[in-house]
This record gives C-alpha cells, sequence and structure tokens, in this order.
C-alpha cells in the first residue's frame, strides 16, 4: 500500500513498523526530517479559505488535497479531530475521497487517553502489516509505563502548568495534551485544572495568581528548538519574571511535534519527559534532555 501521513506523529509510526518506503507523501511539518522531507508535502501552514468541517475533522493542518489527487495514496494516517462531535467519521472520509477523485482509506493516530492509544495502536499496526512488531513496541511501553508510576510513588507532587503564547498580548493558552492524561502518573499537579486535549484561554494576571512551581511551554506545530526560542521571549515580560517558576530557573520548553499533543508510537517517552521535568531536572543524564525538553537558560 502506498501510504501518506498528514502529521509528523504519524510519519513516526510508518516508521517504527519500518514501511518508510511506502510512504509517498508528508506533512508540512515533517520538512526538517531527512528521512522524508524529499516527498511531497500534503498538508501546509496557509489557510487559503476557511476549512470545511469533514477536512478539520480529518486532520489538524489544512490538507493540500491537489497533492493528494495527484498522488492517489492508498491509505492515510492522520489524527481525527475527535472534539467535532457533529462530525460523522465516515461522511468525512468520502468527502475527502471527492474532493481527490480517488478511494483512499484514512486511518487516525489520535487517542485521548492510554486504553484509547493502545486500541489505535492495534488498528494502525493492522493496517500496516506489522501486528507483531506493534506488539513489541507496546509491550517495551506498557513495562516502561509500570516502572513511571513505581518511580513516581516516592515523589511529592508539583504543581505545573502547560502553556503558549495567548491570541493577544497579556493572554495566556493554557494546554491539556498528554500532560493532563499523564498527570497521575508523574505526580504532576495541574495549576489549571483542565481535561486532556482540551485548552483554555487565561490572562497573565491569573497565571501570576495560581503561581505554578513548574512553567512548560509548548505547542502543537513547535519543535523543542522553536518552543525554545517562544519561551526565551516570552520570559522577557517582567510579569512572567515575577514568577516562581521563573525565578527558581523552573520554566521549560518541550517539544509540541513528538511529544505533548500527538500520540506517537513512542508516546511513553511524554511521560518520561514529563517526570524528568518535575522531578529530576538537573540530572545531567536524563534520557529526554535536550531529545523532547530543555530548560531556559
Amino acid at each position: 500500500m502506498r501510504w501518506v501521513s498528514l502529521l509528523p506523529a504519524a510519519t513516526a509510526w510508518i516508521k517504527a513498523l519500518n514501511q518508510t518506503r511506502h510512504l509517498i507523501g508528508r506533512s508540512h511539518l515533517d520538512e526538517d526530517d531527512p528521512e522524508v522531507q524529499h516527498l511531497p508535502a500534503c498538508t501546509h501552514y496557509t489557510l487559503q479559505a476557511p476549512r470545511e468541517s469533514w477536512e478539520t475533522f480529518l486532520s489538524p493542518f489544512p490538507i493540500d488535497t491537489g497533492a493528494l489527487a495527484s498522488l492517489k495514496p492508498d491509505a492515510i494516517l492522520t489524527a481525527f479531530q475527535m472534539s467535532m462531535p457533529d462530525v460523522d467519521e465516515t461522511a468525512a472520509i468520502q468527502a475527502l475521497q471527492r474532493a481527490i477523485g480517488h478511494p483512499v482509506q484514512v486511518f487516525s493516530c489520535h487517542a485521548t487517553n492510554w486504553e484509547a492509544y493502545l486500541a489505535q495502536a492495534q488498528k494502525i499496526g493492522q493496517a500496516l502489516g506489522k501486528t507483531g512488531l506493534l506488539q513489541k513496541i507496546l509491550k517495551d511501553s506498557e513495562k516502561r509505563r509500570e516502572t513511571l508510576i513505581q518511580k513516581a510513588a516516592g515523589f511529592q507532587a508539583v504543581s505545573a502548568v502547560v502553556v503558549s503564547l495567548g491570541s493577544a498580548p497579556g493572554l495566556v493558552q493554557v494546554h491539556g495534551g498528554w500532560a493532563a492524561s499523564f498527570a497521575p502518573w508523574v505526580k504532576m499537579h495541574l495549576a489549571v485544572p483542565i481535561e486532556p486535549f482540551q485548552s483554555h484561554v487565561i490572562r497573565m494576571e491569573k497565571l501570576i495568581e495560581l503561581d505554578p512551581e513548574v512553567v512548560i511551554f509548548s505547542h502543537p506545530e513547535a519543535s523543542i528548538a522553536k518552543a525554545g526560542q517562544m519561551l526565551s521571549a516570552w520570559s522577557r515580560q517582567p510579569a512572567v519574571q515575577t514568577l516562581t517558576a521563573y525565578r527558581r530557573k523552573r520554566l521549560y520548553a518541550m517539544d509540541g511535534l513528538k511529544a505533548l499533543f500527538w500520540s506517537g508510537p513512542d508516546l511513553i517517552a511524554t511521560a518520561e519527559a514529563l517526570s524528568e521535568i518535575l522531578h529530576t531536572p538537573t540530572y545531567r543524564f536524563n534520557k529526554h534532555l535536550g531529545r523532547l525538553w530543555a530548560p531556559l537558560l
């Protein structure tokens, strides 16, 4: 089967299951991945026009239907936006097929909790014909999950929040993502109670009032380098510098493409990275330091 990936997490699944040779198209966010950057991009940054509801459901990013029509893939791996309950999955896929003039199968790697993640992974492994390799990946993940939970039993809960820039000055976007799902595993107390994969906009004054011990800066479309640049600029604001997290040097950038917002094949690494940030940030041999997260220097 000829596959197209519509986001980096989907590309990571195809690579992890040794099916890269069958990948014929990628997302625009994979442009820095040397293994797939030569492939045509099938999503893009720029919104040319308001998106149809079916497209918004099928992909977090605008779909280049012209590229898909030209490539004629057999299957697409994406992330359904389950926050749109009024959109029917079958109808959305049929609308995409009409838009590209080609009968294509569409699979999602998105999940909002660990159990759903395991179920989605099974579907992906079956679709890619790699159920044996998938079982090895999931078995390793379960083992690492148990180890993480055992370690967390010896930690005190840390007050933390995941933020990105708001839509206007003085506003902050607070994210749930996988941080909300993994909070009990890593002894993370959410300074802003928020459901997994939900987000709220709050005023900077509210964040100062909450004054979390740890601030993690991330964005669904930002690599660790980009998140670090955004955090550096944000932290220069006088208001940010009044936070306890700033004074104690507990501000961190985290990769949004590989970690907090998407269900990739090494999802447990997100929980491990959160545990490192919360409980052992000065341990220089941290596995995910510099790969999934970094402190504000």
